[in-house]
């Protein structure tokens, strides 16, 4: 697998009928639009969000390579998936927080 070398531009089109693709949660949810026109809007963010789903989603299909997780997950707090290596070593070593020694950080993230 080799590191992307160049900058690649790329259109995300999607269509949505009679729902909401992005709640703005500072109107209880209710759909974001331009009051101009009244076309939908998305933000990056949420764009963002669909696109790790698709590609976690596709990685679970095909298998994923050590390593090559998706880390940032709907759902999943980003603590829990910090303590996820920790977990995996079946309680030899625990995640204390600050606490926790640096040799048994580079053990996890081995």
């Amino acid at each position: 697998m080799s590191i992307v070398q160049n900058r690649y531009d790329f259109v995300y089109l999607f269509d949505c009928q009679d729902g909401n693709p992005n709640g703005d949660p500072d109107s209880d949810n209710s759909p974001r639009f331009d009051p101009e026109t009244f076309h939908g809007l998305v933000s990056d963010v949420c764009l963002k969000r669909k696109i790790r789903d698709y590609v976690y989603q596709s990685h679970l299909q095909s298998g994923t390579q050590k390593g090559y997780d998706v880390f940032v997950l709907a759902g999943n707090t980003l603590e829990s998936r910090q303590r996820q290596p920790f977990d995996h070593l079946k309680g030899d070593i625990e995640a204390k927080g600050k606490d926790t020694r640096p040799a048994d950080i580079e053990e996890a993230r081995a």
